[in-house]
């Protein structure tokens, strides 16, 4: 082989070069995290200024897990490794070595499948009531069927709480409880039950139905065309009478407020309202994540090399017990002869 290809192929399958491919890696990852991706022009604006924001959208620092660059360095790491437990394999072609090879390959599945879940995994919150449907990014559906709550015995404590659920894919149609812990599983999503709280429907006197989740505002206009913001915080005090308190802004500024239960007529400000139904709304987190079969292959793989590995370790230890075994009684026997 020509000198100078044999120097590159010596740097190539090195560890140190390996090495530093995967500091560049890390250094790239953590950048990743400590930048915010995904976000407009001027939300790095806001946040750096101008010139950092430039630098980051020129660099592509604000797509880090989906750039050229990250692809490249994994891709070759990827090789690199391949090529290294390759060579050492070739070179003393020993049952010993198939292990360590395994193991290489068993890393680099694992790493793809760390970066398919980077680069792909799909997660989208969404808050219902019972009745309502979602539609998410991948066109299946969830409806919320109904919510309940589970106490502990004697007490206002919540043990558990749970949905059920219709879930549609490809039109087919599956019905689920999904729990704390034990979220709903198929291919390659599931759906957790993230949270829960309180809802009040609140109706305008134009007709208009306003959903507010406690904690939470939403806009409301005048005849004017005046532009507020209606809050709603729930609250149950120690007879375990529950109500709401409904507070009535305009530019930060509280322009009425009122403590009221469902099922109640009242003025707030310029407006006529009526409470309707209060309840308890599903907080659901959906998550879509190709790369998860792919570390598990990897695990399995990892785990087969390292007890391949450790085995023939094991039966290479034993044959030289035994060698050394033989060999002490075969010299023992020829000084008793002598």
């Amino acid at each position: 082989m020509n000198p100078i290809f044999s120097s590159i192929f010596r740097l190539l399958r090195s560890m140190k070069f390996v090495s530093i491919l995967l500091i560049m890696l890390g250094v790239i990852i953590s950048l990743g995290t400590l930048i915010p991706q995904g976000l407009s022009e001027s939300g790095y604006a806001n946040a750096y200024g101008n010139i950092v924001a430039s630098i980051i959208l020129f660099f592509g620092l604000n797509k880090i897990y989906s750039s050229i660059l990250i692809y490249v360095l994994f891709s070759s790491l990827c090789i690199l490794s391949l090529l290294c437990g390759f060579y050492h394999f070739y070179k003393k072609r020993s049952k010993f070595n198939l292990g360590f090879l395994l193991i290489h390959i068993s890393l680099i599945i694992i790493f793809s499948g760390a970066f398919i879940s980077g680069a792909t995994c799909v997660r989208e919150y969404v808050e219902l009531i019972p009745g309502e449907s979602f539609t998410f990014s991948d066109d299946s559906i969830l409806k919320l069927n109904s919510f309940n709550l589970i106490y502990y015995e004697n007490s206002s404590q919540v043990k558990q709480y749970i949905s059920d659920v219709s879930y549609t894919e490809s039109g087919s149609v599956n019905n689920y409880s999904i729990k704390v812990n034990h979220p709903l599983r198929k291919h390659f999503v599931k759906i957790y039950q993230n949270s829960y709280g309180n809802y009040l429907n609140t109706k305008l006197s134009s007709g208009d139905i306003l959903k507010i989740f406690d904690g939470t505002y939403v806009f409301v206009k005048d005849d004017s065309g005046l532009i507020y913001t209606l809050s709603a915080f729930y609250k149950k005090d120690i007879q375990s009478i529950e109500n709401w308190i409904l507070v009535l802004r305009q530019n930060e500024s509280i322009i009425d407020m009122k403590r009221v239960s469902a099922n109640e007529s009242f003025t707030l400000g310029s407006f006529d309202l009526n409470t309707l139904e209060s309840g308890h709304y599903s907080g659901l987190e959906y998550k879509r994540d190709l790369g998860v079969p792919v570390i598990y292959f990897g695990f399995f793989v990892l785990i087969f090399g390292l007890l391949y590995f450790y085995f023939i370790s094991l039966l290479n230890f034993i044959k030289k017990r035994k060698i050394t075994y033989n060999n002490f009684n075969t010299h023992s026997y020829f000084d008793e002869i002598q």
